[in-house]
């Protein structure tokens, strides 16, 4: 099988509930071409608000050969959601917060 070379960057959008995020994420995912962003991913309560996170993956060209994709993601600020972002973020090193 060949190997598969890409650049992948993730974007975590954390803040307190009403600050945006999700709206942000789906205004972005709305402008964007169709041709170059996958599917909307919400995972929400029946309140409407985010309980796990919210996630879209963009596709912004090339560097040099290999496609450049951007997963973004709106995540709880909550102490109640810490799993969630340790969950998304793991992987992104020492920055990422907790």
């Amino acid at each position: 099988m060949a190997e598969k070379h890409e650049i992948r960057v993730r974007i975590a959008l954390v803040g307190p509930p009403g600050s945006g995020k999700t709206a942000a994420l789906e205004c972005l995912h709305r402008t964007t071409p169709a041709d170059r962003r996958g599917p909307l991913i919400q995972i929400a309560g029946s309140t409407g608000k985010t309980l796990l996170y919210d996630h879209a993956e963009f596709s912004f060209g090339k560097v040099g050969e290999m496609p450049l994709f951007v997963d973004i993601y709106a995540l709880p600020g909550s102490p109640a959601a810490v799993l969630a972002r340790r969950s998304v973020l793991s992987g992104c090193g020492p920055t990422a917060p907790s």
